[in-house]
């Protein structure tokens, strides 16, 4: 019939639903860009129970298949696959989801697809829930429809028979199944159902390696390890040295160990891997990447150089022969693994740091100029490392800085540093720093060198805002010396009425940090205790009503400010002589900043230097605020910091002589604290 014209569908994408709504519906909504620009069909294939599941799927699609979960993935797969009706096959699951479907849409659009019998597109495996820490695999998820095609293996199911060749994409989906929680549940059930499958088939290698998975997952390196043998033993039975999965396993075994913590056995594995296997040029690049992470661990210098040459070696043989990529991938072993910019930068990093070691400045040069200079934010991130071989190898590190790019802001700042003679420009390059860098290590050093510079420091605040300003200022101040302290009051000085907010916030670090350092006994110590609070009192007056500004509604404060309106109480309990009160007072405030212990046991001392005899009683609130004091003292002693604790136990010590308890305490941070 004229105008008659047959409906074709390209792709059937298929999706297996559980019981979860908001991740169901986010992938759903990834996947409508393919359903309006693709002929296509999706199929919901729900193994739940939850009707909100049904109500949900039902508003993108009428094929909803009902599946009773019988713990086989592969079973749930074939479900979709037999009611698919579409050319192409893509199967995904509800707790996936894409970030952009376009080069897939384009790829059908084209008719490219007419081309291939199957596709990768690459998994993004999140390690935690912030999203920072992740890896790129490459999974392939779809597949042309042939006669006979069905998925195999009850877990970690694949597709059978597959016809070549493959399309690799960069289009990949985001994936959190592999967070780690308290929920062991998912990690019991897949290693039930792959052992049970690994009794029927002994000689299954995907087996092995998804066991590795598992265990690596869970971090229980050694029975990854022990699995990984068991794959590479019976991989290399079968003879053929071309499986890429026998590469995966190789490097694997030899990350495994690495990841154990035993940098040396990593190197044993590696060389005998290396020397004995004869690996491809992919999974030979990976193992010398591990190499050298592991002989920098070992602080061997001399090593880690040699496997570093050596990977880089390898690197460009593989860009000059492309093909290899897809020749030898497998999982996460891949271009996006070697080429990872965060792993090559902790590789060329640890190949300079060795050569700087055994004065090798040619080589040096050379690991510098690899590092990502054209990636402005990662170039930012190792400004600490910067520093930390600055210390080291300050001459010849200072010769390779020279070679820097002329915008490098790190740069600027060493220039800076050592600019002694025209104090106006050096501020400005400071002031360039802050202005223009993103990273909180240089800002925070440069802010530090003109505080401590005692100039005028407006041009300063008017680039930081108040949060920023609170952070840094709390981390600086601290570690200023006694002059360099002296130069920021001087500069305190130079903000005005429109920047009372920084100049409050830089008083108190300011008065805190002579606190801390107990500079001060007797009424000195008492007057800036109370300089202190007031300083942070005026800070919040300014933003609350005086109205509401009372103990009654102590708790809707911010800690800093309900601290110190608890020591402004004490100290006008202890200016009318109410001792007790004052010290009741006390131990609550020790709830709200623990790092002031030091501050208040010295109040304490004050306290009982004007009784003039410590307060014993059992039940009294200097015992409690002792038992408190104790509890701070082994909590800092937990955290290692030995010189504080010590300092405070010495001062309680005294007051009560006769506690067991502190005494113990005292010998043992001595102890720790001299090992």
């Amino acid at each position: 019939m004229k105008g008659y014209y047959i409906m074709k569908i390209q792709l059937s994408i298929s999706l297996l639903a559980s019981d979860q709504p908001s991740a169901l519906e986010r992938c759903l909504d990834s996947l409508t860009p393919l359903l309006i620009q693709v002929p296509s069909e999706l199929i919901i294939v729900h193994t739940g129970t939850d009707h909100r599941i049904h109500e949900l799927v039902c508003r993108y699609t009428d094929s909803v298949i009902p599946f009773t979960w019988s713990n086989d993935f592969s079973a749930a797969r074939n479900v979709g696959i037999k009611a698919a009706k579409g050319e192409w096959f893509l199967y995904i699951d509800d707790d996936e989801w894409f970030e952009d479907t376009s080069e897939i849409c384009k790829f059908f659009q084209s008719g490219e697809y007419q081309r291939y019998g199957m596709a990768c597109y690459r998994q993004r495996n999140y390690h935690n829930w912030s999203g920072t820490y992740f890896t790129d695999i490459q999974v392939m998820r779809m597949i042309r429809m042939v006669p006979g095609i069905h998925f195999q293996n009850p877990i970690h199911e694949e597709p059978t028979p597959l016809s070549q060749p493959c399309k690799y994409f960069n289009a990949f989906v985001h994936h959190y199944g592999y967070v780690r929680t308290t929920d062991h549940s998912k990690t019991s059930r897949n290693l039930m159902l792959l052992k049970r499958d690994m009794e029927l088939r002994p000689d299954y290698i995907k087996n092995y390696i998804q066991l590795v998975q598992e265990y690596a997952s869970e971090e229980d390196w050694r029975k990854a390890a022990k699995y990984c043998r068991q794959g590479l033993t019976l991989c290399k039975s079968k003879g053929d040295l071309s499986d890429s999965r026998l590469g995966w396993l190789q490097t694997e075994l030899v990350e495994l160990t690495y990841m154990s913590g035993s940098y040396h056995q990593a190197e044993l594995e590696a060389l005998a891997i290396l020397n004995g296997d004869l690996p491809h040029e992919l999974p030979a690049a990976d193992i010398y990447a591990v190499l050298v992470l592991s002989a920098a661990k070992s602080w061997n210098s001399e090593k880690t150089l040699q496997y570093g040459l050596k990977f880089e070696e390898l690197l460009k043989h593989i860009e000059n022969t492309p093909q290899i990529w897809t020749e030898q991938n497998y999982g996460s072993l891949s271009v996006d693994k070697i080429r990872d910019p965060k792993r090559l930068c902790r590789l060329r990093m640890a190949c300079l740091e060795a050569a700087l070691d055994i004065g090798n400045q040619k080589q040096a040069a050379f690991f510098f100029s690899r590092l990502p200079w054209d990636n402005a934010g990662m170039i930012e991130q190792l400004y600490p490392d910067f520093d930390r071989l600055d210390s080291r190898f300050h001459i010849l590190f200072s010769e390779l800085l020279k070679k820097s790019p002329s915008n490098s802001l790190y740069q600027v700042f060493c220039n800076a540093i050592h600019m002694k003679e025209d104090q106006k420009e050096r501020t400005q390059l400071f002031i360039k720093c802050i202005a223009e860098s993103e990273s909180d290590f240089l800002r925070k050093k440069a802010v530090k060198e003109i505080l401590s510079s005692g100039i005028n420091i407006l041009d300063i605040v008017c680039r930081l805002d108040l949060e920023t300003w609170r952070q840094y200022m709390a981390e600086t101040i601290k570690n200023l010396s006694d002059s360099e302290a002296q130069k920021a009051w001087e500069a305190s000085n130079t903000l005005n009425e429109e920047n009372l907010f920084y100049k409050l916030i830089l008083k108190k670090e300011l008065l805190g940090r002579s606190l801390l350092r107990g500079y001060y006994t007797g009424k000195k110590f008492i007057d800036t205790l109370s300089e202190y609070a007031e300083t942070i009192l005026s800070y919040y007056k300014i933003q609350y009503r005086d109205e509401i500004f009372h103990q009654d509604n102590l708790k809707i404060f911010p800690c800093s400010c309900r601290f110190a309106f608890l020591i402004s109480e004490a100290l006008q309990k202890l200016e009318s002589m109410e001792y007790e009160k004052a010290i009741c007072l006390l131990h609550s405030a020790l709830l709200l900043d623990s790092e002031m212990t030091g501050v208040i046991n010295e109040l304490v001392c004050e306290i009982a230097e004007m009784v003039n005899t410590p307060i014993y009683s059992p039940d009294s609130e200097f015992q409690i605020l002792a038992k408190q004091m104790k509890e701070t003292l082994q909590k800092m002693l937990d955290n290692g910091q030995y010189t504080e604790a010590f300092s405070i136990a010495s001062q309680l010590a005294p007051l009560i002589p006769d506690d067991l308890e502190l005494l113990r305490l005292r010998q043992k941070i001595l102890r720790d604290g001299t090992k």
